[in-house]
């Protein structure tokens, strides 16, 4: 793994671990927000041939070419770090989902999309 990524996951591990008072607030994600902001495509050391096995053995066991993958980084209990795949020519999209007591940091590493996203109010006074 890439120093800037090994960087980036150790900053993640230390922010959102389940210390006593450890609260997220805008400026404890800064330096996690600088940190994402420069990675760039050459850090992750992106193999497409990974990805052209992985669709390639999907499809042996039947299944359709998903216009979206990914590639798991660090897991653990505190954070999770990952890449997903999405591919132009098939329209690759994430469904609107919510990650529940979650913290999210998103980087368009290559190409370009568009991002909605959605902030439920609460309608009692």
């Amino acid at each position: 793994m890439a120093a800037q990524i090994q960087r980036l996951a150790q900053l993640c591990t230390t922010l959102f671990s389940n210390k006593p008072g450890n609260v997220i607030t805008k400026e404890r994600l800064q330096p996690l927000s600088n940190a994402l902001n420069k990675i760039e495509a050459k850090h992750l050391d992106f193999d497409q041939e990974k990805i052209i096995k992985r669709e390639k053995l999907l499809k042996e066991k039947g299944f359709q070419k998903a216009p979206v993958t990914y590639m798991p980084l660090k897991e653990t209990d505190a954070c999770t770090m990952c890449v997903f795949i999405m591919k132009r020519e098939e329209g690759g999209s994430l469904p609107l989902h919510d990650h529940p007591g979650m913290h999210g940091l998103l980087k368009v590493i290559s190409g370009q999309r568009k991002i909605r996203s959605y902030t439920v109010i609460d309608s009692e006074p």
